[in-house]
C-alpha cells in the first residue's frame, strides 16, 4: 500500500510538472533609465495608434518587436429587471509593432485639475464675470474693478499657460520607448 501512494506522489508531481510555465516576457515602458509602467502577457493595455485609433486589449503574447493582443470593448446595457449591466465584447486578435504605437495614457492624477489648468481658467472667468456684473449693477466703474479684472484675466492666462503644458500622455519616441525583457 505504501509503494502505491509513493507512485501516486511520483506521477501526480510529474503530471503537474507539465503543466508549468515558464516566467514570460515583460514589457517596459521606459523614460531614458527609469521603468514607468510594466506589462505581462493577460494584462491589460491602453494605448494610441499613429493613425489615432485608441485602443483596450488584453496582451496575448509579448515578442522582441511587437505584442500580440486581443482587443476588448465594455458595453453597458439594461437586461430584462430594468438594471444596469456591463457586458465586455472581444474582438479579433491582432499585431502591433512597437513603432505603430504612438501614445500610452498616463494614470490619472489627484492633482490634475491644478496641473491641466483648468481651476485656474474657470477662477480667473469667475473673477472677472462677477466684477464686470458688479459694475453692471451698480452702474459704476471704478479703478479698482479694473484692478480686479486685470487680475482675473492673469489668472485665466495662468491656466492657459499650464493647460498647454500639462501632457495626458507619454509619446514615445526619443523620451519614451518599450523595451522586453
Amino acid at each position: 500500500m505504501k509503494l502505491f501512494i509513493f507512485l501516486f506522489f511520483i506521477v501526480k508531481i510529474i503530471f503537474s510538472m507539465q503543466h508549468c510555465h515558464s516566467q514570460s516576457k515583460l514589457l517596459v515602458l521606459k523614460d531614458k533609465d527609469r521603468i514607468l509602467k510594466t506589462w505581462t502577457e493577460g494584462s491589460d493595455i491602453n494605448f494610441r495608434l499613429i493613425n489615432f485609433n485608441d485602443v483596450n486589449a488584453r496582451i496575448d503574447k509579448i515578442n522582441d518587436s511587437s505584442i500580440e493582443i486581443r482587443r476588448f470593448e465594455l458595453r453597458d446595457f439594461y437586461n430584462s429587471y430594468g438594471l444596469d449591466r456591463t457586458d465586455t465584447f472581444w474582438y479579433g486578435k491582432d499585431t502591433y509593432l512597437f513603432s505603430e504605437i504612438l501614445s500610452i495614457p498616463k494614470p490619472k492624477l489627484k492633482s490634475a485639475l491644478f496641473r491641466s489648468g483648468l481651476f485656474f481658467q474657470a477662477l480667473g472667468i469667475a473673477a472677472v464675470s462677477l466684477n464686470l456684473i458688479n459694475s453692471l449693477i451698480q452702474n459704476s466703474f471704478q479703478t479698482y474693478d479694473g484692478i480686479f479684472i486685470a487680475s482675473g484675466v492673469l489668472v485665466w492666462g495662468i491656466g492657459k499657460v499650464l493647460k498647454s503644458t500639462y501632457k495626458t500622455t507619454y509619446t514615445l519616441g526619443k523620451r519614451y520607448k518599450f523595451e522586453t525583457l
